[in-house]
Parts: C-alpha cells; sequence; structure tokens
C-alpha cells in the first residue's frame, strides 16, 4: 500500500506542474477583451486621424482664401488709387483748360504743366 500511495503522491506531483493548463480557458476570455479594446482604440485612432486631416484641409482653404482676399484687398485699393489720380490729372487738366480759355495769354505758362498731367494721366490709362 505504501508503494500505492507514493505513486499517487508522485502523480498528484506531476499533476500539480502541470496544474496551470487549467487555467488557459479562463484565459481566453481575457485575451479576446484585450484585443477587443485595442481593436476599438486602433478604430478611434483612424477616425482622429480622419478629423485631424480633415481640419488640416479646412485650415488650408481658409489660408487660401485669406491669401485671395488680401490679394482682391490690395487690387480694390491700387485701382482705387489709380481711379483717384485719374479723377485728380482730369480735374487738373479742365482746371488749365479753364484758366487759357479765360485769359489765353497764359496758355504757354501752363502748357508744360498740362503736358506733364497729360503724360500722367495716359500712364494712368494704360493701367486700366
Amino acid at each position: 500500500m505504501k508503494s500505492a500511495e507514493k505513486e499517487l503522491k508522485i502523480k498528484k506531483d506531476e499533476f500539480a506542474q502541470y496544474g496551470w493548463v487549467k487555467w488557459v480557458p479562463a484565459v481566453r476570455p481575457i485575451i479576446k477583451a484585450i484585443v477587443e479594446a485595442i481593436t476599438h482604440n486602433e478604430a478611434q485612432i483612424r477616425d482622429l486621424q480622419k478629423q485631424m486631416q480633415a481640419l488640416a484641409q479646412a485650415i488650408d482653404r481658409v489660408n487660401s482664401a485669406r491669401g485671395i482676399e488680401e490679394a482682391a484687398l490690395e487690387t480694390i485699393v491700387s485701382l482705387t488709387e489709380s481711379w483717384a489720380n485719374l479723377v485728380q490729372d482730369a480735374d487738373d487738366l479742365s482746371g488749365y483748360l479753364n484758366v487759357i480759355k479765360e485769359v489765353p495769354e497764359t496758355a504757354f505758362v501752363f502748357t508744360m504743366q498740362a503736358m506733364g498731367t497729360w503724360i500722367s494721366l495716359e500712364s494712368e490709362l494704360d493701367t486700366w
């Protein structure tokens, strides 16, 4: 009987060495939960990356629009200044003509000024 008890103890010791194997089925749901959590996190990361990319594109569009706005504003300012110069030069020429018409002797005096104004006026008209 002692030999049977000894053999039983040996078998129990051998079994104890591999007792951890019975926990493997319990580990499966834990591993599954971890994999699902990782998969969910990866999906969230991809979604966030897509959102960040969409925001970057929106920022690029806004910056592009700002560039267009600045160019348009500069053009408007330039056209406004040019128009003001045209009006001023036309008024100057009209004034010279009125003075010459009223006092014909002043024609020679205003000729150089009128020519300068006319050249300036032509230059402005060329930009239009």
